[in-house]
């Protein structure tokens, strides 16, 4: 059987409930003066608007990291058909059929050389050249361990563009810098794989062959060229509404100020 209670012990526990309630908001009692409320809500708002705002930002960049990413693709998979499909038969490897795109990509890597070189057209080359440098073929004798140091150069340079990228305020600048990215992120994976970078198109005319290069070449070469080109119109563009501002204070002060021209 449960115990009886008493009507004045339930009634006091009840009245020390109420009393640590009254306690409780006594000391939950906001002494700030109504200034200093509403600069703190004016805060928490501005704080609000901004974190929404980057929240629709990177809902927004996530496009060029997904045109980085097809870059990334396009670039190993235009290097397989080249090896797989068009250079192997010519080399004459023992076996018979082509790898598939994921056996090659996961499959431990091989390295054969195809010393000739197929036609496309009058200007262009299909070749297959190990590329132990940088883009075009640059710096290709560095040493026997040159490949380590470029993959670390390369690894900051793809850090550096994805803060850059990450914090940029301006549209402009975000294809380049997603061309860039994947781009360099696909010759890495060529030099982590095969400790060098396969280059295979080979552009020449009037008996003078450019430096071979691939798609990551050119994405990246791309990529930068854009930002030189946006940086010099925006510099262009800001230094001329500098020299209008400038030249609209000037008249303001002869218009308005106490001496005039002479």
């Amino acid at each position: 059987m449960k115990a009886f209670k008493a009507p004045g012990e339930a009634g006091s526990r009840r009245q020390d409930v109420l009393n640590k309630g009254k306690k409780k908001k006594e000391e939950e009692v906001d002494t700030r003066s109504p200034e200093e409320i509403r600069k703190d809500e004016k805060r928490a708002r501005i704080r609000a608007r901004i974190k929404a705002f980057e929240r629709g930002q990177l809902k927004k960049k996530l496009k060029y990291v997904y045109l980085g990413i097809l870059i990334l693709i396009l670039d190993q998979v235009s290097k397989w058909y080249i090896m797989e499909h068009v250079m192997r038969p010519l080399a004459r490897i023992p076996e018979k059929e082509p790898l598939g795109f994921f056996e090659w990509f996961f499959l431990p890597p091989y390295v054969f050389f195809v010393r000739e070189a197929l036609r496309a057209t009058d200007y262009l080359n299909i070749v297959l050249v190990w590329n132990t440098g940088i883009s075009f073929g640059l710096l290709g004798n560095f040493s026997a361990y040159g490949y380590i140091i470029l993959i670390i150069i390369q690894l900051t340079i793809i850090a550096f563009f994805c803060v850059w990228m990450y914090e940029a305020k301006i549209r402009d600048y975000m294809v380049p810098y997603a061309l860039v990215i994947g781009g360099a992120l696909g010759n890495v994976i060529d030099r982590i794989r095969f400790q060098a970078v396969i280059d295979f198109l080979d552009f020449h005319w009037a008996g003078y062959h450019f430096w071979a290069f691939n798609v990551a070449d050119s994405a990246v070469v791309c990529g930068i060229l854009a930002i030189i080109v946006i940086s010099t119109v925006k510099t262009k563009k800001r230094k001329a509404r500098w020299r209008a501002q400038a030249k609209a204070r000037k008249n303001q002060v002869y218009r308005y100020g106490t001496t005039g021209r002479k």
